[in-house]
């Protein structure tokens, strides 16, 4: 390039002598700025408009990129030639060091389970509270590619907005920006969302400035109210969800979910009641590797080969059992049931670690799955739910025997006292919505459920202790009275009938009567209990 002209047309150096003397080149700060840039976008195709160039550098890079044009036009032969190869990284410096007015995107989505070890410790080293997923990162770098009281416009994923994590990336951008307006395209797992995508979606548009008590304006548009080509009837879509809103709400609900269409009642619920996780322990549960191998549907086995009722993993070990009873999660069922599955825990899970071990050697696991978690919990009572959901939430109550699925995250408590009256509640309208709100996504993780809010006075009602007994002995009759059970001992068809000389049709009109009778007790039992929540709550 030879910028300083130093070196002048015909001169000669010896590169091999030893006399060559690259002093004037290594004191020229535009030397110095373009190895620096050349640094920087060494991996220029895979992180893209990620790479962070000073604002600081933008005169210097205006300068350097005049020059480095200016020799492609008028410089010599050897100097058109290092232009040339120079040139495009100047001007992608160049145009990174500019902040502008407003930053508008549609960025690319990939969470840390898809990045590569490259990408990963790039995420980690520089977007550290967004390192969960690329758009999350791109949307912390518009703020830093727009001006002071710029804007930063992004249509990306709408799990920044809920899950827990992104807890320390939504606080970031609640506390330094000001959200001026957010649609909001949930998924609920039935039909497409705007434009005919399979996740939910955010389109944000904010200042780079926090105003204090701004009131930004939410609107929400579900899939019945998109037209067949994806786009809303009407827009903003008017429903009770469009609401005007400040951001710093937000803050008043653990994990600061951007639960837009909550009132201030709600958000008291928080501030009054002790966090679940505050009462009892959250806990997730194995992860085989492979199911395949690992787990049986409990007909699959011998039933005389399966170990039922163990209290702890000691007795378990002692045993000669192969095969031991496992939540996991399972469909909508609530109370009591989805108990399906057995898994190998052999000799305390022998085969399961060595596979775990042998996966870490090969490269296929990583060292923080390498091991069964929270063992000590396995074979304890507690009340379980399914890790995923598309609809209404349910829990259940798995007694002691069972070790679960990292698919059926559990709750335990030492005062078992607490079970039926929790369980009532976790089952309830109220802590539905609750759940709707801090996390409205398909993840019901242990994290989002410890943040639910748990009124401690109902708990200590007799008759809703009595409550929860009662439907968890309606519940589990029901699913024992079916061949899916391994306690199921006949068809209630067969016996229903209390006539000393029963028929078919009898028996089955005496089966059906007492379905009816079930259903209706429950139904009141569970109209009992959320007129009870719903007064503790006062939901808004």
């Amino acid at each position: 390039l030879n910028l300083s002209g130093d070196w002048t047309s015909g001169a000669t150096q010896d590169m091999f002598g030893g006399d060559l003397d690259l002093s004037s080149f290594e004191a020229d700060d535009r030397y110095q700025l373009l190895q620096r840039n050349i640094k920087r976008f060494e991996m220029a195709k895979t992180f893209g408009s990620l790479i962070e160039v000073p604002a600081a550098e933008y005169e210097a890079l205006e300068e350097l990129h005049d020059t480095v044009l200016g020799l492609l036009e008028s410089g010599d032969s050897i100097q058109r030639a290092a232009a040339s190869q120079i040139i495009d990284v100047v001007h992608q410096a160049l145009l990174l060091s500019i902040r502008y007015d407003a930053v508008v995107a549609n960025p690319p989505y990939m969470g840390s389970k898809g990045m590569n070890t490259v990408v990963k410790k790039f995420a980690k080293d520089n977007f550290l509270n967004a390192k969960s997923d690329l758009f999350a990162c791109f949307i912390e770098r518009g703020y830093s590619l727009a001006k002071a009281n710029g804007y930063n416009a992004m249509v990306t994923m709408e799990s920044w907005m809920f899950l827990s994590s992104y807890e320390s990336f939504r606080n970031t951008v609640l506390h330094n920006n000001t959200i001026l307006s957010l649609g909001h395209f949930p998924y609920d797992g039935k039909r497409p969302t705007v434009m005919g995508i399979n996740f939910g979606v955010a389109v944000l548009c904010s200042q780079n400035k926090h105003i204090v008590n701004f009131h930004g304006t939410y609107f929400c548009s579900r899939y019945y109210e998109l037209n067949n080509e994806g786009m809303p009837f009407e827009f903003p879509t008017n429903n009770e969800r469009l609401k005007t809103i400040s951001s710093d709400d937000f803050k008043k609900i653990p994990g600061s979910p951007v639960a837009y269409w909550v009132g201030d009642n709600f958000r008291n619920v928080f501030r009054v009641h002790p966090k679940l996780e505050s009462i009892g322990e959250l806990k997730q549960g194995l992860a085989t590797a492979d199911n395949l191998e690992f787990l049986r549907f409990w007909h699959e086995v011998e039933q005389l080969l399966i170990g039922f009722n163990f209290k702890n993993t000691n007795t378990a070990k002692e045993s000669v059992f192969k095969w031991f009873p496992y939540n996991k999660g399972g469909i909508f069922r609530k109370y009591y049931g989805n108990n399906e599955y057995i898994v190998n825990w052999q000799d305390n899970g022998r085969d399961i670690k060595q596979d775990k071990l042998d996966k870490l050697s090969e490269g296929k696991c990583l060292a923080s799955n390498s091991k069964p978690k929270n063992t000590k919990y396995y074979f304890r009572m507690g009340i379980t739910w399914g890790l995923i959901t598309s609809g209404s939430t349910s829990f259940r109550l798995a007694e002691e025997g069972y070790i679960f699925d990292v698919g059926a995250h559990k709750l335990f408590f030492e005062d078992e006292t607490l079970f039926n009256p929790t369980l009532c509640f976790l089952n309830s309208k109220v802590c539905e919505y609750i759940c709707k709100v801090v996390n409205p996504t398909l993840n019901l993780s242990s994290g989002v459920m410890g943040n639910v809010p748990l009124a401690i006075q109902p708990l200590k009602s007799i008759q809703l202790s009595s409550d929860g007994k009662k439907l968890t002995e309606l519940s589990r009759l029901d699913w024992d009275n079916y061949e899916r059970s391994w306690d199921f001992q006949s068809l209630p068809i067969l016996t229903a009938s209390s006539d000393l000389t029963p028929t078919l049709e009898s028996s089955y009109t005496a089966w059906i009567t007492q379905n009816k009778v079930t259903i209706v007790e429950m139904k009141r039992l569970e109209e009992e209990n959320n007129r009870l929540f719903i007064d503790a709550y006062v939901v808004a």
